[in-house]
């Protein structure tokens, strides 16, 4: 009962802090996403693929679930077959990292993300944007544009009610 109680008010704070920002968010554009009708598409990001390969793609808000579309497809067909659709209601979970290599928390999502990318990532240079979205059935390791990250995320917890969590680097 506390464990609801406390999300309950986490998604309050955050819906309040979103409010708060929209004067400032517009100003980098962040805001017009929340209030668009039809889709928005976020290109430069990429997914994290089985093989630890990274697949350009577009990260599409829709009215009703977020889809990922391999962007190359997307150019040459406007009407492309999505790589992965999460309904908002069946998204659960998403962490965010900024890293040299994805990070997750341990636990529920965890054990499914060894699985898939069971890949060595020490060979990456630099820190980059990462975001982790765990559905009902599906998994998806997001690699995000630097210029583009925050508005994802708000778009994310928008759409969702699900706060983002940020996951630090271990030293």
């Amino acid at each position: 009962m506390k464990k609801q109680a406390v999300k309950q008010l986490q998604r309050i704070v955050a819906r309040a802090v979103v409010i708060c920002l929209m004067p400032v968010l517009s100003l980098t554009n962040a805001v017009p996403l929340l209030a668009a009708q039809g889709p928005i598409d976020f290109p430069k990001s990429a997914i994290v693929l089985p093989d630890g390969k990274e697949q350009d793609v577009i990260v599409r808000f829709g009215e009703d679930e977020l889809v990922i579309l391999d962007e190359d497809e997307y150019k040459k067909a406007a009407e492309a077959a999505p790589l992965k659709i999460f309904s908002y209601q069946d998204i659960h979970g998403g962490e965010y990292s900024f890293s040299s290599a994805p990070r997750w928390k341990t636990g529920g999502g965890a054990a499914l993300v060894v699985g898939i990318f069971a890949v060595p990532f020490f060979f990456l240079k630099g820190k980059k944007h990462w975001l982790a979205l765990q559905g009902s059935g599906d998994f998806a390791m997001l690699h995000l544009d630097k210029k583009n990250y925050k508005s994802i995320i708000l778009a994310l917890e928008s759409k969702t009610g699900i706060t983002v969590e940020s996951v630090e680097e271990s030293k």
